[in-house]
C-alpha cells in the first residue's frame, strides 16, 4: 500500500475549519498510521523506524498546527493497539512498537500544542474487556460497545473542551 499521498491528505482540514466556523475537531487514527510507508527511494519502513516516525509526526504537527491556527481545539482519541485475529494472525499492524509509537507522537502533541486526549486503551481497561470482547475483529468497538465508548468518554470530553472555547481559554 502506498501512503505516500495520505501524508498531506489533511491539508484541507483548517480551511474548514474556517470556512465552517469550527470549534472543536476530534481525531481518530485508525490501523491505516500503522501500515508500512513506502518511501520514493524504495525503502519500506513503518512509524516504528525513526525515518517513517518523522514523517508521521511531521504530518500530524502540520495538520494540529494548522487546525490550531485556524481556530479549533483539537480532541485526539489515543489509538490502542491493534490485535487481528487475536494471536491466530501474524500481520505488522500488530506489533506493539508501532502503536506505542503513535501514542508517543499524540503524546508529544498534547504536551507541545494543548491538545486533549480520549485514552482508549485506558477505557478499554476500565471496561474489563481490553480483548475481543471489546473488538471482535481486533481493530473496531463491539456493537453497543462504541455507543457506551461515545457516551463515556467522547462525549465528555468534547463538551468539556467546547466549555474551554466559551470561556475563550
Amino acid at each position: 500500500i502506498d501512503l505516500s499521498g495520505c501524508l498531506s491528505q489533511w491539508d484541507s482540514v483548517d480551511d474548514r475549519v474556517i470556512a465552517e466556523a469550527v470549534d472543536v475537531v476530534l481525531v481518530e487514527i485508525g490501523p491505516w498510521d500503522a501500515v508500512d510507508i513506502h518511501l520514493a527511494d524504495g525503502r519500506t519502513v513503518s512509524v516504528g523506524d525513526p525515518t517513517g516516525r518523522a514523517l508521521v509526526e511531521e504530518s500530524y504537527r502540520s495538520f494540529a498546527e494548522g487546525v490550531i491556527a485556524a481556530g479549533a481545539r483539537i480532541v485526539w482519541v489515543t489509538p490502542a493497539d491493534t490485535h487481528l485475529g487475536w494471536g491466530e494472525v501474524d500481520d505488522p499492524l500488530n506489533d506493539p512498537v508501532r502503536w506505542t509509537a503513535l501514542r508517543e507522537i499524540v503524546d508529544a502533541l498534547q504536551d507541545e500544542l494543548d491538545i486533549t486526549q480520549i485514552d482508549l486503551p485506558g477505557w478499554l481497561e476500565s471496561t474489563a474487556l481490553p480483548g475481543p470482547e471489546a473488538r471482535p475483529d481486533g481493530v473496531h468497538l463491539a456493537e453497543g460497545l462504541d455507543e457506551r465508548f461515545v457516551v463515556e468518554a467522547v462525549a465528555p470530553a468534547l463538551a468539556a473542551t467546547a466549555d474551554l472555547v466559551a470561556a475563550g481559554s
